[in-house]
This record gives C-alpha cells, sequence and structure tokens, in this order.
C-alpha cells in the first residue's frame, strides 16, 4: 500500500498509522477528520434545505455526464470527472459558513468553466454572476440611478435555426445602438448589462435579451417615458435583419422587475430538473433539455447539442464599457467563477485524500468518481470516515452516481492549472520536477450513454440498439 505523503510531523494529519482501517487503496482520512464541521443543532426547515441542496448537487453530477455523452470531445467530459496531476490525486474539503451550514467539495480536479454546457460549473458562474449584478444594483441605489428592465425579442417559428436566429438578433441589437433615437440617450443611461437566453417550444427557438439600463432620471416614471417609442425603433431594427416583432418584442419594466430577475439570476441551474413544474404551451430552457436527455429523449438530446454548438464560447452577460470599473466590481473569468473554492468565505478543511487510481478506478473496481455525489453527502453527513468508506466501495454496479460507459483518450497534452493550495497541491510541491513535467494531468473523457443512446459528433444518434453496428440515424 501506499501513501501519497511520509508520517513526518509536517503531514502528520495523513499518517495512515493514526488512524487504522481508514484507508483503503490509496484513500487517505485526515487526523481529527472522524466528524464533519459544525456540532450546532440544525432545525428541520435547515436539514430540509441541505437535502435539497445535496439532491441538486446530484443532480447537477448526473446531468454533466449526459452532456459529456452528447458532446464527448468537449471539455465538460473531464470536468470534474478528470484529475489535475496523477501523482497529486484527488481532495475532499469541508467548509463551514456563518450558521453552521457545512458543504463539501473537491480539489485537484479539472473544471471546463463552461457557463452553457455544464451544469456544475454553470451553476457556480450564476452564483458569482449574480453577486455582480447584486453589487451594481446596490452601486446604482448610491447614485440614484434608476434601474430599467428591457426585453428585447422577436417572432420565432418552428423552422428557424437557432444559430441564425441568435446571430440576426445580435446584428438587430448592434443597430439599434446605432440609431438616433438611442444615440440620443447617451447621457441618460450610465451604463447596461445584457443576458441573453433561449428556450425551445412548439414555435422553435426564442431568442431573447434582457438588458438592464442604468437610467440618470429622477424617478422611475420619467426613465420609462425617455424610452417611450423605443420599441418602434427596436421593430424597424428586426425588419433590417430579415426578423419581425409585435407589440410584446419590447417591454420595459421598472426597478422592481430589475431586481426580480437579479433574484432569480440562476434559478435554472439550481432547480431539480425532473421534478420542475412546467406550464403549458412554455418552452423548455436547455437545462431541462438536457433533464429530458437524461431519461431518454433522444429529440431533446439533438436540440440540447444544437444550442450547445450556438451558444459555446459566448459571454453569459455583456456589461457596457466602463461599468463593472466604476461599481468597483472585479474582473473574473469563467474559469476561475466556475472553481468550487473561489466563492467560498468560511473556514475550509482537507479532510479526505484520494489517489488517482483509486479516483478513477483499476480493473474489476470502479473509482471514487462513479459515486462523486456520494462521497460529497458521506462527507458532509458522517465526516471522512463515511467518506472513505463510500469512497472504497467500489463494487460493480453497486451505488453508482451514473455509470458513464467506457473510457475514450482525449490529447495527451492537454494540461489544467492545478488549484493552489490544499493536500494536492502539497503533494505535487514534493514532486521532482522531471515527474511534474512529464506526467501532468488525466485526461481521459468518459462519455457516458444516456439511456436513449449516443450523439455522434458528426450529427444523428446511435442508440442503444445499433450502437455495435455503429449505424448512424
Amino acid at each position: 500500500m501506499s501513501y501519497p505523503f511520509s508520517p513526518d510531523p509536517q503531514n502528520k494529519g495523513l499518517n495512515p498509522d493514526e488512524s487504522p482501517g481508514s484507508q483503503c487503496r490509496g484513500i487517505a482520512v485526515g487526523a481529527g477528520a472522524a466528524a464533519p464541521l459544525g456540532n450546532t443543532a440544525k432545525s428541520v426547515d435547515q436539514l430540509s434545505v441541505d437535502r435539497a441542496a445535496r439532491e441538486r448537487r446530484a443532480q447537477a453530477f448526473r446531468l454533466q455526464r449526459t452532456a459529456a455523452a452528447i458532446l464527448p470531445t468537449e471539455r465538460v467530459g473531464l470536468c470534474r470527472w478528470a484529475v489535475v496531476s496523477r501523482q497529486a490525486g484527488v481532495d475532499v474539503h469541508l467548509t463551514e459558513y456563518d450558521g453552521g451550514t457545512v458543504r463539501a467539495s473537491y480539489a485537484g480536479l479539472q473544471t471546463c468553466g463552461s457557463v452553457w454546457l455544464c451544469p456544475c460549473c454553470g451553476r457556480r458562474i450564476s452564483e458569482t454572476r449574480r453577486g455582480e449584478l447584486n453589487t451594481l444594483l446596490g452601486w446604482a441605489r448610491e447614485r440614484r440611478l434608476i434601474p430599467i428592465m428591457v426585453t428585447l425579442t422577436a417572432r420565432h417559428g418552428i423552422r428557424d435555426r437557432l444559430a441564425d436566429q441568435l446571430e440576426a438578433m445580435k446584428v438587430a441589437k448592434r443597430r439599434l445602438r446605432q440609431r438616433r433615437e438611442w444615440r440620443s440617450l447617451k447621457g441618460r443611461i450610465a451604463g447596461t448589462v445584457t443576458a441573453t437566453e433561449v428556450t425551445h417550444g412548439q414555435n422553435g427557438w426564442h431568442t431573447h435579451f434582457h438588458e438592464i439600463l442604468l437610467m440618470d432620471a429622477p424617478d422611475e416614471g420619467e426613465a420609462l417615458a425617455m424610452l417611450e417609442g423605443m420599441g418602434r425603433v427596436w421593430r424597424a431594427c428586426l425588419v433590417g435583419v430579415g426578423l419581425s416583432g409585435g407589440r410584446v418584442a419590447w417591454q420595459a419594466q421598472g426597478a422592481a422587475a430589475a431586481g426580480s430577475y437579479v433574484s432569480k439570476w440562476g434559478a435554472g441551474e439550481e432547480m431539480t430538473l425532473r421534478d420542475a413544474k412546467r406550464g403549458r404551451g412554455k418552452g423548455l430552457t436547455p437545462m431541462q433539455l438536457l433533464g429530458d436527455a437524461d431519461a431518454g429523449d433522444d429529440e431533446a438530446a439533438a436540440l440540447w447539442r444544437t444550442y450547445a454548438l450556438a451558444f459555446k464560447g459566448r459571454r453569459q452577460l455583456v456589461w457596457s464599457p466602463g461599468l463593472k470599473a466604476a461599481a468597483g466590481i472585479e474582473e473574473m473569468s469563467d474559469d476561475d467563477a466556475a472553481q468550487d473554492e473561489a466563492q467560498d468565505d468560511g473556514t475550509a478543511e482537507a479532510l479526505l485524500h484520494i489517489e488517482h487510481g483509486d479516483w478513477t478506478g483499476r480493473r474489476g473496481w470502479r473509482g471514487a468518481r462513479h459515486r462523486r455525489a456520494r462521497v460529497l453527502d458521506a462527507a458532509e453527513t458522517g465526516g471522512a470516515a463515511a467518506a472513505a468508506a463510500v469512497a472504497r466501495d467500489g463494487g460493480e454496479d453497486r451505488g453508482l452516481d451514473h455509470d458513464p460507459g467506457d473510457l475514450i483518450e482525449a490529447d495527451p497534452m492537454r494540461r489544467a492549472k492545478l488549484p493552489a493550495g490544499g493536500l494536492a497541491a502539497m503533494a505535487l510541491a514534493r514532486m521532482p520536477s522531471h515527474r511534474r513535467g512529464d506526467e501532468g494531468g488525466d485526461d481521459i473523457i468518459p462519455p457516458p450513454l444516456y439511456k436513449g443512446g449516443i450523439m455522434c459528433p458528426g450529427g444523428g444518434v446511435i442508440t442503444t440498439t445499433n450502437r455495435a453496428e455503429g449505424i448512424r440515424q
């Protein structure tokens, strides 16, 4: 049996002799971490909140593997699944927040930083962006600016291609900015933030913009009056790019609508999608389409793939130049915002270390990554010993979060940056430099087979009945 650290006083928390029976293969338990952080009795309401948070996390992990199946060559297949360094392995951290809430997370895993493709990164990034928007609204109140919520949309049909519709909407919005009517408001609009959203319903793809305008006006009524007539201008811009719009193509609402929108920002990522309430005739969000794909709906999988390819690489929010700096909001990339520890303000503790082979698994034994959600659940509710027991429970088809299917090799030259701090970073620092340079990260992308089949990179679906013959439908 090998251990990532030697049992010296500098690292005696990982001394295997101090915790007999707490390791399996390369799973090491930190000293004094047998129980979860926080010993304050929790109310029934808090227990329900904790349970709901764990359910959302498990759902996000599951949908992430479905996304990897639909787009097997994208980085989402590596996210929170492949290690940064084979030598350093994976750590489980516990963070305690004010009020006694405890959350577990992983360190030493790669992240994709995709707000559109990844349910896990999307949740974390949306939390960061919601915080930025709340900070912006607070800054606007201090300066007596009036936030106005504008929704821009266009007529759409079942035959519309999403990529074409999205590009046409962007061009129409750019033309709106160039119109004399809009430029006449220069000096009265202190800044703008634009979010792009899309749903799919019985009339096809519905792309729309939500834009927060910070207006320099005496009151809300005056701010809305300044925007009267802009609906006509917007509809003219739509016609100029081959689209059209009715009376609802331009909608302007006051500060209450802007605040409500910000408070609900990222709610789609927070829902347990399979149980999400859906109104009659309403379109499905991309995350709901992904949830249907996970349940075996091939059409939903094809639609989600179309969405993912159209939105990949686009910004979730577009701020007007200089607005973030004026509001004192630091720039943070999606990659940084996606890190599990990036937003944690609580007290963190390294609870458990899992070596690379025990994370990925060996022949006849499924690694701990097949039970990602259950390991974190056990760490939060039972501490290190409980998490180690789940991590080592690798019996075939027993207690899996999601069966990822066969492994395929990705680009062996791809390297991800190791997050600072934690046991994994300490292990990497102890390695000889030539080993650090030669080994790199774990670039194995395992595309799971969702129940209905797997998407082909060139389009179409290989179903479970014809996969052996490789027939594309």
